[in-house]
């Protein structure tokens, strides 16, 4: 299908623009939605991203209150309604609600437009136990297969980053629940692995690390680990898991880069500072040897973060 034309020559018409308005603001906290309500120009900012996201869409247009509710999940509570609005991607959107209410067309364009991001997270996940074809079907079962009691997944999307971006990040949750899933139960915890260096070179002192903190160090991360608070956990979920950069988090806090780079900085050192406590209440050992122990597994933060912090991001 052509892009979609918005009636009256431009104007998406009275009855669309109330359904927008109604559906955005029926899914708002009542606090939430009576400043919105209050905004002057609400209905207008609902019509243009309606209007910019159907548009070049391709596809039969979503419902326009589905559009708009999905669109009500993005919305900051604590942010001004113009900057609420004025950021989200309408495009991504439309798409997202489209393929949520099961449009055949619209879930072929998703196909289209994101194996390749698929393709390249599979490719990326080594050590999963998964066939591309397999991992590409996981992901479309996780966005697009109801589960009983919650909505689909692809209807939590509102617009606020890419959707490509949110693609990636639920392909790569796929990922690890997948190698989560895949070590026993019953398997007895062994962060070992957060020591290696390289691997062909002999280091007596790596190995003596490994032999005498081996057994400790898983407690003390998830000690450390728990410590945190829940947006220094999701950061750290958010850069090591989901392989975020400084600037897309910076984006998506909607602050500074700066800001986003001291607030990753602070998370780590808290977390270290955090197992330092931890390995020193239960090891009489020196100041410095433990020093020694949590600048070498600084360095594998990365290993840490992925063995023991699960892909859910908190609230």
């Amino acid at each position: 299908m052509a892009g979609f034309a918005p009636e009256n020559g431009g104007s998406i018409g009275e009855m669309v623009a109330s359904a927008l308005r109604v559906a955005f603001l029926a899914e708002l906290e009542p606090a939430v939605a009576a400043r919105m309500a209050a905004w002057p120009g609400l209905e207008a900012e609902l019509a243009r991203l309606w209007t910019e996201g159907t548009a070049t869409l391709g596809v039969a247009p979503p419902d326009p209150s589905r559009f708009a509710a999905q669109l009500a999940s993005a919305v900051d509570a604590d942010a001004e309604p113009e900057q609420c609005l004025g950021s989200i991607f309408a495009a991504d959107l439309a798409l997202a609600c489209a393929c949520a209410a099961g449009h055949a067309d619209a879930l072929a364009r998703f196909e289209a437009e994101f194996a390749r991001d698929l393709d390249l997270a599979h490719a990326r996940g080594g050590g999963h136990v998964m066939a591309k074809d397999e991992f590409r079907q996981r992901v479309r079962e996780r966005l697009f297969v109801a589960v009983p009691g919650r909505e689909l997944r692809i209807a939590a999307y509102g617009g606020r980053g890419s959707l490509r971006s949110w693609v990636r990040v639920t392909a790569a949750r796929v990922l690890i629940d997948v190698a989560r899933k895949a070590t026993p139960p019953d398997a007895p915890a062994n962060d070992t692995r957060l020591f290696d260096r390289v691997a062909d070179r002999e280091d007596p002192e790596l190995e003596y690390m490994r032999r005498a903190y081996g057994a400790a160090v898983p407690e003390a991360m998830r000690e450390g680990l728990a410590a945190l608070t829940a947006r220094q956990r999701n950061l750290l979920r958010q850069r090591y898991l989901f392989g975020m950069s400084t600037d897309r988090l910076a984006t998506m806090y909607a602050v500074h880069r700066a800001t986003a780079f001291r607030w990753l900085e602070e998370a780590r050192a808290a977390l270290f500072a955090g197992m330092r406590h931890a390995l020193g209440e239960r090891l009489r050992v020196a100041d410095h040897e433990l020093d020694s122990v949590i600048e070498l597994l600084a360095s594998r933060v990365d290993v840490s973060v992925r063995r023991l912090l699960d892909s859910r991001l908190e609230d």
